[in-house]
Parts: structure tokens; sequence; C-alpha cells
């Protein structure tokens, strides 16, 4: 055997270790994303039953996004001061925005004055009946069928991973 084929042989088996490394890493890779994935679905369901506004938070994907303050300074004409103090500088957050920030905007008071892009499309389709909602507010019958549903109805959802 000459040294060519020593390299050649060489190189075959680092190709090899390799790709092994690569299936071993791509491996791992799954397996701790799927561990992940099932850490985040068992938060999620425990949120369920013991904090459902973080249960909807984090169906939603919603990130709560906040600025916090360590001091305010309150430029009062007869006494300026500078809050610290965490519950002082709440307090003032909060009265500032019950009391001195204006609500803009009013909800509309009718589909009519709503501005014209929402206008139209709040506007009954012409191409649909409006009796297909005739039914909407009738009782469920307890046959035909609909028995299961309604025990659904009643029973605690199941989240599964």
């Amino acid at each position: 055997m000459n040294i060519s084929d020593n390299f050649k042989l060489l190189l075959d088996d680092l190709s090899n270790i390799s790709k092994s490394l690569r299936a071993f890493h791509l491996l791992q890779e799954k397996e701790f994303q799927d561990s992940s994935i099932r850490a985040h679905l068992d938060d999620r369901n425990n949120n369920f039953e013991t904090d459902l506004s973080s249960f909807i938070v984090s169906a939603l994907s919603h990130t709560r996004r906040r600025i916090t303050l360590n001091r305010i300074f309150t430029n009062h004409p007869t006494q300026p001061q500078l809050l610290t103090d965490p519950k002082d500088i709440d307090d003032a957050v909060i009265n500032h925005f019950q009391n001195f920030v204006p609500i803009k905007s009013t909800p509309p008071v009718s589909v009519d004055t709503l501005p014209a892009r929402w206008f139209t499309a709040y506007q009954p389709m012409d191409d649909v009946s409006s009796s297909i909602y005739d039914s909407l507010m009738n009782p469920l019958p307890l046959t035909n069928g609909y028995s299961p549903f309604l025990l659904l109805l009643t029973v605690k959802p199941l989240v599964l991973p």
C-alpha cells in the first residue's frame, strides 16, 4: 500500500466521521427542540389550570412590553419632587395616566359613523341571504347526535402536547 492509498483511506474515514458527527448533531438538536416544545406545552397547560391570564398570553404568543422607571421628577410649581421609591413611582404613573392623559378616541356610535374604509367592510353582503342567521338563537336539540357536543361544552378542555 502506498502513501496515496493511505491518504485516501484517511480521507474516507474522516469523511465518515464527519457525516456521523453531523448526524449526531442534528439528532441532538432535534431532541433539544422537542424537549423545549414539551416544556413550553407543560408550562402552558399548568398556566391553564393555575394562571389563566398567563395561559392566554402564551397561547396568543403575545409578549408584554413594559417600561420600568427608576425615578420620576414631578415639576410642580410649588413643590418639585424627585421620586425614587418604587411605590411612589407606581402611584405617580397611575395618577398621571388616569388624570392627565386624555383618551383621544371614542368608539363609533353606529356603523354609519365608521370611516368609509370600514363602513363597506361591515355592510351586509348582497349575495348572502340574511335568513341564514334566523336559527342561531334556537336551542340545540338533545337528539340527532348533539348530546356528545353538549357534553364537551361542560368538560374542562384537555390540552395535549
